[in-house]
Formats: structure tokens, sequence, C-alpha cells
């Protein structure tokens, strides 16, 4: 007894430290400390003292049936709802009944009955389909099933036996993506589907199925329309960037992609190389890095769970991928500094470089709303670089007059990251961009633009910038948005700059030697 005291004691503290520590943790380190302490106190429960209301079970040394038969009679008063509609024996000694699983039907309350139909019950199940729905409710809470959950029907019922099979061999360790994985890389792929898929989720209210709906066909791969793997471009540089290649299944672009563009809350990987999926829980936004976060990953955490477990493609549009990539930057922008940043230049800001490759690479292969919509693609940057390139070269001999809106927004973005290097500051903070960012108009960022550049107009520019710069303030304009216009703007601002300086030609050069 005095072991179990002891070994108690010892869980006990050792819990009570992990809180304190997760205190002062920092928010990519809580989601650590609480799986820690969830296992410290499943490891309690086994060495706490018995209560007054706890009791011991000893089983004598008789075989399984023995055990069955009084158990199975307690059970057949409780596999139905209630008694008063249960039938009699049929030809099978089956009975039916009223299900009692997940069922909050009442015969007694009166309240809970149909008022205005004309049958008292919707339907009865066999005594047999209820004892099984019994043995599957109680399974549940143990956490040892797959969450979630696929059940195979149809054609495909012989899938079961090979997840079963798989499930086993991996002593239960095993879930929902492993389970798809395997059944892919045993040739399985255009197999799958014809399966419910169940989310549940054990809560302080109990046993809560948080989702539950059929799947007729799971697409694993991620292919356009060529057929071609999904894949992220180094459009930004961010200096080895995990994510820069092929995204060639749903699995792949929910472990490595959602975590970026949700800062972690959503897909959440962990210090010990884990990762926690959290589209059913409770978020909270104090974990958040702002309400506008939050408020996008409570918008779309339903959508990407349909898109990853349900093939439901078309649960994440253009529009909406759009928004969430814009919130993401955004707030970045407004709430970071540029960390390591030096009066020489300003360090590789990676996390929006990262987010601005996955925005501009991504976002075409998410259906739009309408025939008509486009969207910012990857191919336009290298023709947006070339004009500012040529603009630079040719200044005001170039005709900017037929140069589209778009065009512009990118060369605006190049000016701005210009002026913005010309601060003394020993650290920047890129809070100095929503100066910019909070007009309405391009016009009235042309205006912004040159009251920032009177401001440090004695900083050092190089030539290119001074013949780039009387383009965009004579740029003609009508009434175009900004917010039309923001991804162009931020690709010019986050783009190596093409404003560089000038090589004189050799004739220059002779002059001055000589």
């Amino acid at each position: 007894m005095k072991e179990y005291e002891q070994k108690t004691e010892e869980l006990e503290n050792q819990i009570q430290e992990l809180k304190e520590q997760e205190k002062n943790a920092d928010k990519s380190e809580k989601e650590d400390f609480k799986k820690k302490i969830s296992d410290k106190a499943e490891k309690l429960e086994r060495y706490k003292p018995l209560s007054e209301t706890d009791y011991i079970l000893f089983y004598l040394e008789e075989d399984l049936e023995t055990y069955k038969k009084p158990y199975n009679r307690y059970l057949a008063d409780k596999l139905f709802n209630t008694p008063h509609f249960t039938t009699a024996p049929n030809e099978d000694n089956e009975l039916f009944g009223t299900s009692n699983f997940r069922n909050g039907f009442n015969s007694s309350m009166p309240f809970l009955l149909h008022q205005t139909a004309t049958f008292d019950i919707s339907g009865r199940i066999s005594d047999r389909e209820a004892l099984k729905l019994n043995e599957f409710q109680s399974i549940l809470p143990r956490k040892v099933l797959p969450n979630p959950l696929p059940m195979f029907v149809f054609e495909n019922e012989t899938l079961n036996e090979k997840v079963i099979s798989y499930f086993n061999e991996n002593d239960g360790k095993v879930g929902y993506k492993e389970i798809i994985t395997n059944l892919v890389d045993t040739k399985n792929k255009d197999k799958i589907g014809n399966y419910y898929l169940l989310f549940y989720q054990n809560t302080k209210d109990g046993l809560v199925f948080q989702d539950f709906d059929f799947v007729p066909k799971f697409d694993y791969d991620l292919k356009d329309e060529e057929g071609k793997d999904w894949k992220v471009e180094e459009l930004f540089e961010t200096k080895n960037s995990n994510i820069i290649g092929k995204i060639s299944s749903v699995f792949e672009f929910q472990d490595k992609i959602l975590p970026i563009i949700f800062n972690n809350n959503l897909i959440v990987r962990t210090k010990e190389k884990g990762i926690i999926y959290k589209y059913f829980d409770d978020i909270e936004e104090k974990y958040c890095k702002s309400s506008r976060n939050y408020l996008s990953i409570l918008s779309y955490k339903k959508a990407f769970y349909d898109f990853v477990y349900k093939s439901q493609h078309q649960a994440i549009t253009k529009t909406m991928f759009d928004d969430m990539m814009q919130v993401s930057i955004l707030e970045d922008i407004r709430l970071d500094e540029i960390a390591g940043y030096k009066k020489e230049g300003i360090l590789h800001p990676f996390h929006i470089l990262n987010k601005l490759n996955i925005w501009f690479s991504l976002i075409n292969y998410f259906p739009s709303e309408s025939k008509t919509q486009t969207s910012i693609m990857a191919s336009k940057l290298p023709h947006y670089r070339a004009f500012v390139e040529e603009l630079a070269v040719k200044g005001a001999k170039l005709d900017t007059s037929t140069v589209k809106v778009d065009y512009f927004a990118f060369t605006a973005g190049q000016i701005i990251a210009q002026i913005f290097k010309q601060s003394k500051s020993e650290t920047l903070k890129y809070q100095r961009l929503e100066v910019y960012l909070r007009v309405s108009t391009l016009a009235d960022l042309i205006k912004v633009i040159s009251l920032e550049f009177k401001k440090y107009k004695h900083g050092n520019y190089t030539t290119t910038f001074t013949k780039v710069l009387p383009f965009l303030t004579s740029y003609e304009l009508d009434d175009e948005q900004l917010n039309d216009y923001l991804p162009q703007l931020l690709a010019g601002f986050f783009s190596e700059t093409l404003l560089k300086p000038q090589s004189k030609p050799d004739s220059e050069k002779n002059d001055e030697e000589e």
C-alpha cells in the first residue's frame, strides 16, 4: 500500500510541476505540455486508492458462455429504449424494438412524442443489431479506434477486413491517415470509397458525434487538370523552405501547408515532432495570433476537414483561399517585426515569403465560383518582373500608356520596398507598411508613396529607382480599389528588388579612366 501512496504522490507532484511549466510556456509548447499532463493523469488512475463507491469483481474459472447467458438476460432489458414498443419473438427468436443507441426518445415524456404524426415511433431494430450498437457505444470512449473512423459498405466491405487486419497488426496504434495510406500502398487506390466517416469526441458532456457522413469516393492524390501533382514553387526566395516542391496527397497538404496558413493553431506541429488535429476542438482565441486569425480558423476549419477527409474539393474555393491567405499575411505584417534587421539591409521575412509561395502557387488549383473569375497566378510574376527591369533601364522612353493596372501595382510594391529600407532604425517593423495598406484606392496609394518619399528623400536610392518613380506618380488611375490589386502589391514588395544600380557602359568607364 505504501508503494501505491508513494507513486500517487510522485505523479501528482509531476502533474503539478507540468502545470506550472505550462503557464510560462509559449504557444507552440502548450500542446506538448497538455499531452504530458494527460499521460501522467492517465497513469495516476492506476495508483489511486479505491473510494467507497468502487468495488472489485472476482471471476470464477468458468467458460465464457457461462458468463454470457446471465449477462445477456440482464442486457436484454437495456438494449431497447423502452419496452412499450418491443415485439414478440419471431420465428428466428428475434425481438424488435426502439433503438437505445444515441436516442433521446422517452415514451413517458409526452413532449418528446409525435403530436401530429399518425405513428408513435419511426422504426424498430432487432435485438441483435441493438447488441452490436451497445458494444460499439461502449468501445468508442476507450479511444482504441481510429478517429475519424471509416466504415466501408456495399461492394467495399472487403476493405473492412483489410482495415481491421492492418489495425490489429499495428496493435491498434494507427489512425485514419495511416489506414488510408496503407490501402493506397496495397493498390486499392481506385477502390477507396463507399464508406461512412464518423468523427467522435469524448467531452465533459459524454460521447459526442461531431460529424457523420457518407464518402462515395476518396481522392488520395492531389492532381491538376493535366494530371500533374500540386506544387509549391519558390517564387519568393525563402532559403531552404521544406514546403517547396510537390504536394502529392491530401495528407501532405494537411500536414505541410495548413500549419503555415493558420500559424500552427488548427494543425499543430509540436516540438516533439508530433501533429495534433483540432478540426473539432475548442480553439482558444488567446493562443491565436490575433482575433482575425482566430475568426479565419473558425470560418474554414470544417471546410478543410471536408476537403482532406471526405474529398470534397469544392469545399475550398479561390475566393476562400484568397481571403484566408490575405488575412494570414496581413496579420503577419501588422504584428511582426523583421527579426535580425541591420542597417545594411533586411533579412528574409521567412514566414511571410512561405505564405506568399503557398498563395501564388496553389490558388489556381482551387475551383472558381464563376467562369469569369481570375486570380493572380505564378505564371504572371516573370512578366511583372521583366516589366520593372525594362522600366528601370528605359525609364521615360518606355511607352507606358498601355500598361495594365496589375503591372502598376507590382511596380508600386517595388518602390515601397525601396522607401521602406531608408529607415535608420536598428529594428524595423512591418507595421510601417500599414500606412500604405490602409488606403482604399490606388490613387490614394500614390499620394502616400509621394509623402513617404519626401520623408526619406535623402535616402540612399539607386538611379533605377529615380527612373521608375516618375512612371508611378504620373500613371493615370480612376477609382481602382487597392484590395483588388493587393496580391500584386505584396508580390512587388516582397520580391527581390529589381531597382539595382546600373552598370555604366564601357565608353563611360574609359572616359573616367582617362
